[in-house]
C-alpha cells in the first residue's frame, strides 16, 4: 500500500492533533517531506516545499514505536495551528504521492493482537487519548514532543501497558512519582506573580517577558490597577504570568481593590517576583521560600549601585532587556529546579496519573496484585483532582 495522509483532529493553539501519514511509503514519503530522516522514535525537523522551503517546523513521532506491533507503518505530524499550514502539508504531501486518506483515522490498533495484548493496549489508551487530547493546547514544540512520546510506547502509555504482564518493581513507580511534578507543570503551568510598589519597572518587564506589550506602561503612579495575565515559555517550559497593581497606600476605591486581588493572587503564586530598589526592604517576608529578588531598572543606576544589587539578586531591565535571560533561567530553576523537559523516558502529567500511582505504589508494598488497580485506571474509576 502507497502511502496515505489524513487528518486526526483540526486546529489548536500550538499544534494540529495531528497530520497522520501511514502505509508501506510513510517513510520515504516523510523523508522526502521533512528536513530530516524519517524518526525511528520522535524528531524535531522542517516541511520542506517542492522549492526547498520551509513550510513550518513540527514534531514528527514514528507511530507506534517501542516494541508495538503495527499491520502499517505511521507517523504524526504536529505542526502550528494554522488551517493554511495544514492546507499546504496536506498538498506536499499529495505531490509526493500521497491518497487522501478516507474514513476515520485508527491512531490506537495494532493489528492482530492476543488477549493479554488487548487487556494492556486498553489500559494504555486511556494515557494516549489523554495525551494527545492536551496537544492541540501546548505552548511550546517541546511539550508538543513531549506530549506525543508520552502517547507512544516510550511514554508513560506504554510504560503502563506493560504492566499488564510484568508488575514494575517499587523503585520504579517510586521514579515516576519524582517526575510527576515536571510532567504536572507542563499541562498545568505554574503561576508567576510579579509585585513591588509603584514605579517599580513591573509591567515593563512583564511585557518583555511574554514579548508583547499587554501591560500599559506610564510614569504615573497606579497606572495598573487591574490583574494582567498572559502565557509565557522559558526554554520550553510554560508558566502564566501575572502583572498587578503597585504597592502604595491608596484611598481610590478602585485601587484598593487591585491590591485585594493582588494580595489573592501572591497567596497562591507558586512563585513570585518582587522588583526592589537596592537598598529597599522586601515587603514578603512570610513568603520567602518562593519569592524571587529581582532589582529592576538597572540601566537607570550607577557602578556601585549595580554591583551592590548584582551581589543581592538578579539585576534586569525590561526596558534595555539586560538581565531578561537571566532571570528566565533562575525562574526555570527555581520552579523545576534547573531540569530539562523530560523527553526520553515516561513521565505522569495529570493529577489521575499520580493518584493512580499512588494506589500502585500502596499494593505492591502491601504484597498486592496491582490488577485492580490498573482495572479502575483504564474504567476512569480514578478521580482526577484538577
Amino acid at each position: 500500500m502507497r502511502a496515505r495522509v489524513g487528518v486526526a483532529t483540526g486546529p489548536g493553539t500550538s499544534a494540529l492533533h495531528a497530520i497522520v501519514i501511514s502505509g508501506e511509503e510513510a517513510a520515504s514519503l516523510v523523508t522526502a517531506l521533512l528536513s530530516k530522516p524519517a524518526p525511528s522514535g520522535s524528531c524535531y525537523a522542517n516541511i520542506l516545499s517542492s522549492e526547498g522551503e520551509t513550510i513550518d517546523d513540527c514534531i514528527c513521532l514514528r507511530w507506534p514505536v517501542a516494541g508495538e506491533v503495527s499491520a502499517e507503518e505511521m507517523f504524526l505530524l504536529s505542526t502550528h495551528g494554522s488551517p493554511l499550514i495544514q492546507q499546504q502539508v496536506l498538498e506536499r504531501c499529495t505531490e509526493l504521492g500521497a491518497n487522501e486518506w478516507r474514513g476515520p483515522i485508527q491512531l490506537f490498533t495494532n493489528g492482530s493482537t492476543s488477549d493479554s495484548q488487548a487487556v494492556a493496549e486498553a489500559v494504555s489508551s486511556r494515557v494516549r487519548l489523554e495525551a494527545l487530547d492536551r496537544l492541540p493546547h501546548a505552548a511550546s514544540a517541546e511539550i508538543c514532543e513531549f506530549l506525543l512520546v508520552q502517547a507512544s510506547g516510550f511514554g508513560f502509555a506504554g510504560e503502563i501497558g506493560r504492566w499488564r504482564d510484568h508488575s514494575p518493581e517499587i523503585s520504579r513507580v517510586e521514579r515516576l512519582l519524582e517526575l510527576s511534578s515536571l510532567g504536572l507543570r507542563l499541562v498545568e503551568p505554574p503561576r508567576v506573580v510579579l509585585t513591588g510598589v509603584t514605579n517599580a519597572g513591573k509591567s515593563t518587564l512583564f511585557n518583555a517577558l511574554i514579548g508583547e506589550d499587554r501591560s500599559i506602561v506610564t510614569a504615573v503612579e497606579g497606572t495598573t490597577r487591574d490583574l494582567v495575565t498572559a502565557h509565557a515559555q522559558f526554554s520550553g517550559w510554560p508558566c502564566t504570568l501575572v502583572d498587578g497593581a503597585g504597592i502604595r497606600s491608596t484611598s481610590d476605591e478602585v485601587e484598593v481593590e487591585g491590591l485585594r486581588r493582588l494580595q489573592q493572587e501572591l497567596d497562591r503564586a507558586d512563585l513570585i517576583l518582587e522588583l526592589l530598589s537596592p537598598g529597599q526592604s522586601s515587603l514578603q517576608e512570610g513568603r520567602r521560600d518562593r519569592t524571587l529578588t529581582v532589582f529592576s531598572r538597572c540601566d537607570e543606576w550607577g557602578g556601585d549601585t549595580r554591583a551592590q544589587a548584582t551581589l543581592d539578586g538578579i539585576c534586569v531591565s525590561g526596558l534595555t532587556g539586560e538581565g531578561v535571560a537571566d532571570l528566565e533561567n533562575a525562574i526555570i530553576q527555581e520552579l523545576h529546579g534547573g531540569r530539562e523537559i523530560p523527553l526520553d523516558e515516561p513521565c505522569p502529567f495529570l493529577s489521575s496519573h499520580v493518584i493512580f500511582l499512588q494506589e500502585i505504589l500502596q499494593a505492591l508494598r502491601s504484597g498486592n496484585d496491582i490488577e485492580q488497580c490498573l482495572n479502575r485506571f483504564m474504567e476512569g474509576a480514578v478521580d482526577c483532582h484538577r
